[in-house]
């Protein structure tokens, strides 16, 4: 499989291998800068292949990933102002952390 792009893998099942490396089931491989990669299958398997364009630098505070850290600000105000829709049959709000720190690049 060619690529030049951002790639994730996501195993569904068992018996998955990536350029001959295991990868167990329910795992995200992210698939570093390579032009190929081998997918390989020891019995019938399922995965998930995500990609695309690289989206550039991303920003992550707790729960929150973007690429804007103004709308990880947003966020934040919107989690402790309670504007986030509710989990269905959840009554437990967690309250955002205490920690005042940027979001981090990654």
């Amino acid at each position: 499989m060619a690529r030049t792009f951002d790639l994730r893998l996501y195993s569904v099942t068992e018996g998955l291998s990536i350029n001959d490396e295991p990868l167990e089931a329910y795992r995200l491989a992210i698939l570093e800068s390579v032009h190929e990669v081998k997918v390989s299958a020891t019995e019938a398997a399922r995965f998930i292949v995500i990609g695309g364009e690289p989206l550039g630098t991303r920003y992550k505070w707790w729960n929150f990933v973007s690429s804007r850290p103004e709308r990880i600000e947003q966020a934040k105000a919107d989690w402790r102002d309670c504007r986030f829709a509710g989990v269905p049959d959840e009554t437990e709000l967690i309250p955002l952390p205490e920690v005042v720190t940027e979001a981090n690049p990654f």
